[in-house]
């Protein structure tokens, strides 16, 4: 004889196995947490406490795919640590041979501490994101982009037309 099993529980609002637009939610604007990456290479989530976090060991990389840059990219901020000197995060857009965008310092082994560094970039559309440990393992929990500063400048018009210069006319 067969016992009976127990009936599964049905969730009150069955969710579908993959999100519709799963690249609409991440913000590279707004605080990233690492360990949200599509792809990890060498790379391993970890946690301390209540803190999380991955561990990217050296050329070891994580990838945030089809990432919307349309505001440009004009600097890297990351928060992280490793425990050994010269170390660094590498941004690479598109492939992991493309000519590194922008390249951050970490130096901090006892805390996670925030690092940045600015540049200039003509990049935006939507691109595939890499983040590459050099040198030793990066402990990283969180990254953002800093908009560019002329992505949709304002047309320029040497000669404003004020309402002024429209009055007193005579025809």
């Amino acid at each position: 004889t067969t016992e009976p099993q127990p009936e599964e529980p049905q969730p009150e609002n069955p969710q579908p196995e993959t999100p519709e637009n799963p690249t609409t939610t991440l913000n590279p604007y707004d605080t990233v947490e690492a360990e949200s990456a599509q792809d990890k290479y060498f790379a391993a989530p970890l946690s301390k406490d209540v803190f999380n976090y991955l561990g990217i060991k050296a050329n070891g990389y994580i990838v945030f795919k089809d990432v919307d840059l349309s505001k440009g990219i004009s600097g890297l901020m990351i928060t992280a640590k490793s425990d050994r000197p010269n170390t660094s995060l590498e941004l690479h857009v598109d492939s992991l041979d493309s000519e590194a965008v922008a390249s951050v310092k970490v130096a901090s082994p006892d805390e996670f501490k925030t690092n940045a560094v600015k540049f200039t970039s003509d990049i935006t559309d939507k691109h595939d994101v890499y983040l590459v440990a050099k040198t030793g393992t990066v402990n990283l929990d969180s990254w953002k982009l800093m908009p560019g500063a002329n992505v949709n400048p304002e047309p320029e018009n040497p000669d404003p037309v004020t309402p002024e210069s429209k009055i007193g006319r005579a025809v």
